[in-house]
């Protein structure tokens, strides 16, 4: 008796699409990189103070100004990157 395993793994097309969205993300972060990195900084707030309140049921405000001051740097970042191309 021979037992044979067809579609083992993932599945190709699956991959096809998860390179297809990469793609549109990067093609979007080429276009319109402020903007993906407020989207980051928003979501990165929002799950670091939804993780600080469940921990704590506390909201720390210097925490606020960490964020802002790396908010900043990054900016400036893609500033200076962007000015380079």
């Amino acid at each position: 008796m021979k037992l044979v395993l067809k579609n083992f793994g993932p599945d190709k097309r699956s991959v096809f699409k998860e390179a297809a969205v990469f793609q549109k993300y990067s093609q979007f972060y080429e276009k319109h990189p402020y903007v993906c990195m407020i989207v980051s900084i928003v979501i990165a707030s929002i799950i670091g103070m939804l993780v600080e309140f469940l921990l704590y049921r506390d909201f720390v405000g210097i925490g606020f100004y960490t964020i802002l001051i790396l908010s900043i740097l990054q900016i400036l970042r893609l500033r200076h990157n962007h000015h380079e191309k």
